[in-house]
């Protein structure tokens, strides 16, 4: 008998900022050379996010995979940041995140949809090709 894996979003707390540096560093690594420096995601205070900001955790079997992080402004909901651990990248992980914000934002009551998650929507399509 084959083992279905238990996907789950929980909301991450304080003890979870460590694994949230880890698989934004390790989603984003690859952008930095393109870049010239380190994505925002990857210098940010996860610890001082975590105070202020939903972020929210994907996981397989308990085992963290995939990171958004979400943040609260007056007319939208913003998304500052999917990231999912490279092993795991091109199975879907991303866009189940980003259907999550999208039940976030309609449940803080704002409009639906937004153009910008449409457009990450877009951006994450073209990576995954």
């Amino acid at each position: 008998m084959d083992h279905q894996p238990h996907v789950a979003i929980r909301r991450a707390v304080a003890d979870d900022a460590a694994i949230i540096t880890a698989i934004t560093d390790a989603a984003y690594r690859i952008y930095a050379p393109r870049l010239g420096r380190k994505p925002q995601p990857m210098t940010a205070d996860y610890h001082q996010l975590l105070a202020e900001h939903p972020i929210w955790l994907l996981e397989i079997d308990h085992h963290p995979i995939g990171v958004l992080v979400l943040i609260h402004e007056s007319q939208a909901l913003l998304i500052y940041s999917v990231a999912v651990s490279p092993s795991y990248q091109k199975r879907g992980f991303g866009h189940q995140l980003l259907a999550w914000a999208e039940q976030e934002a309609r449940q803080a009551g704002y409009q639906q949809p937004d153009w910008s998650m449409t457009m990450l929507r877009d951006m994450l399509g073209q990576l995954s090709e």
